[in-house]
């Protein structure tokens, strides 16, 4: 996504009886983060022929995402957000944590995944500047409402159990909506 990090982080899932928890060591982050059991539900599969790149909106280290339209089962067309890995499968981990946030804090939706190489995750295309551009080009009136706006981001999606192991500006995106600024935490994995 746009601002993709160039190391490598995990979100932390919602919390859960400690029965229920699996550990996972993440060396860059320096300790172990907890995630939920993998579950044996199947996330929804687009076909390459179903998805079209259109312009790269991010890059970190393990993957490039892009601005695209999938086609989807019904024929309608929908304008997502592509990120694609270039050696690795997909993190499975990222996409149950996008699935359980379901928007939470402005998160972008999953949609799914792809099926075959390269491996990739569709999700929601979150609107918006990332939080440095817009302090470079805002008056300070303006960027302490979108202050506010990270604010209320980040206590919906902690309300809801999550953090975000990666948190800086590069990975919030400020957009207007009718007059109020909305925050949109991206990069979850």
């Amino acid at each position: 996504m746009a601002g993709d990090s160039k190391k490598r982080s995990r979100s932390s899932f919602p919390s859960e009886p400690a029965s229920k928890r699996v550990k996972v060591c993440n060396a860059e982050a320096g300790g172990s983060q907890h995630r939920p059991p993998k579950t044996k539900k199947k996330f929804r599969k687009f076909s390459w022929s179903q998805i079209s790149l259109k312009s790269e909106i991010g890059e970190g280290a393990f993957a490039k995402t892009h601005r695209a339209q999938v086609t989807m089962d019904d024929g309608s067309i929908v304008i997502v957000a592509v990120k694609v890995f270039e050696t690795q499968q997909y993190d499975m981990t990222e996409c149950r944590l996008l699935k359980a946030a379901a928007g939470a804090g402005g998160a972008p939706k999953f949609f799914g995944i792809s099926k075959g190489l390269p491996s990739a995750i569709i999700m929601e295309l979150c609107p918006g500047q990332p939080l440095d551009e817009f302090f470079e080009c805002n008056p300070v009136y303006e960027c302490k409402k979108a202050y506010e706006a990270v604010k209320i981001a980040l206590l919906d999606f902690h309300a809801k159990g999550f953090t975000h192991q990666d948190l800086h500006p590069g990975n919030i995106l400020i957009d207007r909506v009718d007059n109020k600024y909305v925050a949109h935490l991206i990069d979850l994995g």
